[in-house]
């Protein structure tokens, strides 16, 4: 990565809390498919996550820090998805078992003992090949092509059947034969092998694609949309990217996410393609974004302040693109990371606090795979593997192991040994390139970590 001078750190210490959990800020320092190469969703070549937090949706709290409740995504380089990876990434990057999707949600087998730490290349090791997180649980994708989610579980979205949060990667599958995973806020998505998208938790805005809006707590044994390449999760809207380059999104659409044209929610798949020529698909809270078979970047919906329109190119020579909550990122063919949006927070990375609302003039990095724009921050994921992180870092999110937000990516790495990025508001996981997934930040349900920590379950 091309090192930039650091931002000046700030001193200072207080008690933050999320959720049931309180956090000690630190001190100074710095702090999203998918196997792929995720961003928000799963998706082929890379993914795209995005994740929301419990509560808000997004709303920016009393004394102008924001509330818990927003959504985050990474891209990586070709990824085809968001949401989380999504997160978000799907087709491609995973070893899928052969067979199909478990029926209704059971237990599918494991791969492995679920809670032993064991070493990624012993046997019976649990390995990963995609993760999709937000602020209310995470999934990972296994080599398998199994899925085991953990965190909160209100509306089901962990898959296992029941309501109960869980703290750790459980032991059993709750779908197999998957290709790409994406979690959105209380629920979760799956791609299957075969292409078709399968979805399970919440469902009070038709975000699960099933004609209905009753909740469910185990996946669906039928699919709601086939011939799908790439899919992509927001707070409550859900993408596909489809093998025709198509787009279709359902869900909510309050301010136009969906990109049909209207602010009516649906609660199934439209029959024909929305959007055409698209090569990559990725969702933030309110805003979905895309990268076009001519390279150019579209986003539409709700984002940094102003409403966007898919008929418009934002940027050229992009491979990936990354909406967060007010900012969106872009990662070109080159390697760097542009940004635009707000920036009071320091999420564009270029030192200042001034928003931009078309993308800098120049790269505020560069040697770039990987990014995710979450929430407030961003991560980038170095051609060598190395992971770094700018912006809002109240709640650890940059991984730094303090409270202080930085306005320029840092000069060191943060994590080594790095393969895809997964973010939401204030929680991150990384894809290790042996297999195995670290997270860190502030989690509503289960997570309290201001460094890269192993998640239990999973090989190291």
């Amino acid at each position: 990565m091309v090192p930039l001078t650091p931002q000046r750190c700030e001193l200072r210490s207080r008690r933050l809390a999320s959720g049931s959990l309180v956090f000690l800020a630190l001190s100074c320092g710095g702090r999203s498919a998918l196997s792929f190469d995720p961003v928000g969703v799963t998706s082929a070549g890379g993914s795209a996550a995005a994740s929301d937090v419990d509560g808000t949706g997004g709303s920016w709290s009393a004394g102008g820090r924001p509330a818990q409740g927003g959504t985050g995504a990474t891209a990586t380089a070709g990824s085809s998805s968001s949401g989380s990876s999504i997160g978000g990434s799907s087709t491609g990057g995973s070893s899928p078992v052969a067979g199909a999707t478990s029926s209704g949600g059971a237990a599918a087998g494991s791969a492995g003992t679920g809670g032993a730490a064991l070493p990624c290349g012993s046997p019976g090791a649990v390995v990963a090949t995609a993760v999709a997180t937000n602020d209310t649980h995470s999934c990972v994708l296994l080599t398998t092509g199994g899925v085991r989610c953990w965190g909160t579980n209100r509306y089901g979205a962990l898959g296992d059947g029941t309501k109960l949060n869980g703290g750790k990667v459980p032991a059993n599958d709750v779908l197999s034969g998957v290709q790409a995973i994406a979690t959105g806020l209380h629920y979760t998505c799956a791609l299957t092998t075969s292409g078709g998208v399968r979805c399970w938790g919440k469902n009070d805005l038709g975000q699960l694609g099933d004609g209905t809006h009753t909740d469910r707590s185990t996946p669906p044994d039928t699919d709601v949309l086939s011939d799908v390449q790439a899919i992509a999760t927001g707070a409550s809207h859900t993408c596909a990217l489809m093998k025709t380059g198509g787009v279709r999104c359902w869900g909510w659409n309050e301010d136009g996410q969906l990109g049909d044209g209207s602010k009516m929610n649906r609660s199934v798949p439209p029959v024909g393609d929305t959007l055409s020529g698209f090569q990559t698909i990725a969702a933030g809270e309110k805003q979905t974004c895309g990268v076009r078979t001519n390279g150019a970047a579209r986003c539409w919906g709700r984002a940094s302040g102003y409403s966007a329109s898919p008929d418009v190119d934002v940027l050229g020579g992009v491979q990936a693109v990354s909406p967060g909550f007010d900012h969106t990122c872009a990662l070109t063919l080159a390697g760097g990371v542009r940004c635009w949006g707000q920036n009071s927070l320091g999420q564009l990375g270029d030192g200042s606090k001034e928003a931009h609302f078309a993308p800098l003039d120049a790269d505020v990095l560069g040697g770039v795979q990987a990014i995710a724009a979450a929430g407030w921050y961003v991560c980038a994921v170095s051609v060598t593997g190395s992971l770094r992180c700018w912006g809002y870092n109240e709640f650890g999110q940059l991984g730094d192991g303090t409270g202080v937000n930085r306005s320029t990516p840092p000069n060191t790495d943060t994590l080594i040994g790095v393969q895809a990025i997964s973010g939401s508001r204030n929680h991150a996981c990384a894809l290790m390139k042996n297999g195995g997934v670290r997270c860190w930040g502030g989690d509503s349900s289960t997570m309290n970590s201001w460094q890269p920590t192993p998640a239990g379950g999973i090989c190291l």
